[in-house]
């Protein structure tokens, strides 16, 4: 994975890049569903926290199999994080969220 910084922050652009390839070559083949065409109009430099909704709505629509659903997406974060697709920052964000309050 090619990483490039840009304003002191750590893009992972390939990532995005093979996520919008993967749209268009779906388009290509005519399997052209709302998510997947929005994942295709995504640009390269989104980040998975602000493409994250729709690039799980064009698993989804495509009928790809993913761990977790709309209530418990534990796994799609973890996957996430693991792979890259998400900052320290962004994973603590939601991490802490769900962390309950001590009594």
């Amino acid at each position: 994975m090619q990483v490039v910084t840009v304003d002191e922050q750590t893009t992972r652009v390939p990532k995005m890049r093979d996520a919008i390839a993967i749209a268009v070559a779906l388009l290509a083949t005519g399997s052209n569903t709302p998510a997947t065409v929005e994942v295709a109009c995504l640009r390269p430099s989104a980040s998975f926290w602000e493409s994250r909704a729709v690039l799980i709505d064009m698993l989804i629509e495509q009928g790809m199999p993913i761990r977790g659903s709309a209530d418990d997406s534990y796994w799609i974060w973890i996957d996430g994080f693991g792979n890259g697709l998400l900052t320290i920052g962004e994973f603590e964000l939601w991490f802490y969220e769900r962390l309950p309050a001590w009594q």
